[in-house]
């Protein structure tokens, strides 16, 4: 099968052919673009989905690139590999034993490297949401560092606007005049109402009637019921006959 780059692998192929794994190349092309260390990093191509090639790209130029849907894929000098690291050489007469214990060691290293570059890419996804949300944070604070600004510009103008004479005299004789309105009212409301006497309206005289005459019944006697009484007469005529005759 021909190779999409002479002279190049991919990063992902790259542990199949030499004595190396997935995750050491890319932490030597990421020292290598930290450090701007272009012998090395050179050695390193990016290509897109559409066959385009981008040699020693920014880390902003992979996340664009990443965003757009283009899939880039990084490919790996052969030269730098092989100088780098032994190329893995397969025995030339292999027995059946040793054939299937490195077909099992061969499987389980391409299992491990597997699982090791997903982690990886993982891992490299996750540091650059950090970095675009880190940037996403910095672009708030400047803008809201820039309102703050704008607004105490904005703050000052206005201040050197109220201090012009044309202002400071417009405000004084609004001043006044609400003033005069305030003692205006005072007057108004400290005035004392007049009040008005009303006329007595003409009741009509009614004859008073004359109370009952009281009648006085502690010095009226009774009548003397003896008198009346024969047999209290005649007691008495006795009783005071005797007396008379005695």
């Amino acid at each position: 099968m021909p190779e999409v780059l002479p002279g190049y692998i991919k990063i992902t192929q790259a542990p199949s052919e030499y004595k190396t794994s997935r995750s050491t190349i890319m932490r030597r092309r990421d020292a290598a673009r930290k450090n701007n260390d272009s012998a090395v990093y050179r050695n390193f191509i990016l290509q897109t989905r559409d066959g385009d090639q981008v040699h020693e790209p920014s880390r902003q130029q992979v996340q664009q690139l990443t965003q757009e849907g283009k899939v880039p894929e990084w490919y790996v000098s052969r030269a730098w590999l092989a100088k780098e690291f032994d190329e893995r050489v397969p025995d030339q007469h292999p027995t059946t034993e040793a054939t299937s214990a490195s077909s099992i060691d061969t499987a389980a290293e391409l299992i491990t490297q597997q699982y090791e570059e997903r982690i990886s890419d993982l891992k490299q996804q996750l540091k650059d949401m950090q970095e675009q949300y880190q940037t996403r944070e910095d672009k708030l604070l400047d803008y809201a560092q820039a309102d703050k600004q704008l607004f105490a510009k904005a703050n000052e103008n206005l201040t050197q606007v109220l201090a012009l004479p044309g202002i400071t005299e417009a405000t004084k004789a609004q001043q006044v005049s609400t003033n005069q309105d305030t003692t205006l009212t005072v007057v108004d409301t400290t005035t004392k109402p007049q009040t008005v006497k009303q006329k007595p309206r003409p009741t009509s005289k009614t004859p008073a009637k004359p109370s009952p005459k009281k009648t006085n019944t502690t010095n009226k006697k009774e009548p003397d019921k003896s008198a009346t009484n024969p047999r209290r007469r005649w007691f008495a005529r006795k009783l005071f006959g005797t007396r008379k005759n005695a």
